[in-house]
C-alpha cells in the first residue's frame, strides 16, 4: 500500500513547488504520516520519512524537513541505505533558503561522510569537505 503513495509523492515532487504545497495540503502530508503510524518497524518506515522530509523541503518548510532528515541520519543507519540522501537534502533545504553558509557546511559533511556516494559527486568540486569530526 505505500507504492501508490510514493508515486503521487514523486509525482508532485517533480511537478516543483506549488504542485508539492498542494499535494501535501490536499492530504498528502497526512497519508504519509498515516502510513508511518500504521507501519511502525517496517522496512519502508525510513524511506517513507524521506519522502516526507523532501516534499517538505520542497514545499518550503525546511526546519520540518531537517528535523525529519536529522531523524534518519541518528536512528537508522543500520536500517537504511539513505544516510547520504538525508545529508545531501539538508543542504539542499539549506540551499533552498538561501542559507548558502549552512548549505556549504551540510555539503561539506556529506563529501567527508560519505564522499563515494551518488548525492556525493553531485556537489564535489562545488564545496569543500568538512573537516574530522571533533568531540
Amino acid at each position: 500500500d505505500f507504492l501508490p503513495l510514493r508515486k503521487a509523492h514523486e509525482k508532485a515532487l517533480n511537478a516543483g513547488e506549488g504542485a508539492t504545497r498542494k499535494w501535501l495540503k490536499e492530504g498528502g502530508e497526512k497519508a504519509l504520516e498515516d502510513w508511518l503510524a500504521g507501519n511502525p518497524g517496517h522496512p519502508a518506515g525510513p524511506f517513507a520519512r524521506f519522502c516526507l522530509a523532501r516534499s517538505l523541503a520542497r514545499a518550503g518548510k525546511g526546519a520540518e524537513s531537517r528535523e525529519i532528515l536529522q531523524g534518519i541520519l541518528r536512528e537508522d543507519g543500520l536500517r537504511c541505505t539513505l544516510l547520504d540522501d538525508a545529508q545531501f537534502w539538508i543542504g539542499v533545504s539549506y540551499n533552498w533558503e538561501k542559507d548558502f553558509d549552512n548549505a556549504g557546511a551540510a555539503f561539506g559533511v556529506l563529501l567527508r561522510d560519505f564522499s563515494s556516494s551518488h548525492s556525493a559527486k553531485q556537489v564535489i568540486g562545488k564545496f569543500p569537505a568538512a573537516g574530522p569530526v571533533r568531540k
